[in-house]
């Protein structure tokens, strides 16, 4: 009965999908987001004049959104998505990273995959990170780990681990966001 429930909602779950991609496939295409900062006084908690774009995404006809800088001060850690703000439906969307000493931009190509990866978040250390993929099934959001060495380089994810996998993710029915 289980998988039985799970099949229809994959299906109910799969024509929801096609109408929303269907009826949305112009909706919104004109907003493409960038990467900005502002300066802040601490003392006085009042914002600055001056806003400046530190990652172009426009330019590359993308948006990039969900900026989350590294504890250590090091990356931000983004979702690239063709446009929009809200990129977990957006099958193209995935993670980027841009280096703040070298002010370089690339995606994470050792953790994305061919569908939608985003909603990340760092660990304290900054070297560890946590997101969502519909790599699985392309339904479902999954939380994924991957690390970050000292130079930069991301490993290769690992699906959240659970005591009984196969049980846990077959029947789970939830989707995550980080």
């Amino acid at each position: 009965i289980t998988r039985l429930i799970r099949y229809s909602l994959q299906m109910a779950s799969r024509f929801i999908s096609a109408l929303l991609q269907q009826s949305l496939s112009q909706a919104g295409k004109e907003y493409q987001y960038n990467i900005c900062k502002i300066g802040f006084d601490a003392a006085t908690g009042k914002f600055g004049n001056q806003v400046d774009t530190i990652f172009n995404a426009r330019e590359l006809g993308k948006s990039a959104t969900h900026p989350r800088p590294s504890y250590d001060g090091r990356y931000i850690m983004f979702t690239m998505s063709d446009y929009g703000c809200f990129p977990i439906w957006h099958k193209e969307a995935d993670n980027w990273l841009l280096d703040l000493k070298t002010e370089q931009a690339r995606p994470m190509t050792a953790a994305n995959s061919r569908n939608t990866d985003s909603w990340h978040n760092w660990s304290k250390d900054s070297h560890w990170f946590v997101f969502t993929s519909r790599r699985g099934d392309g339904l479902y959001t999954r939380l994924y780990l991957a690390c970050i060495d000292d130079k930069g380089n991301v490993s290769k994810p690992f699906l959240l681990p659970q005591r009984n996998p196969k049980k846990y993710y077959d029947e789970l029915l939830d989707s995550y966001n980080t």
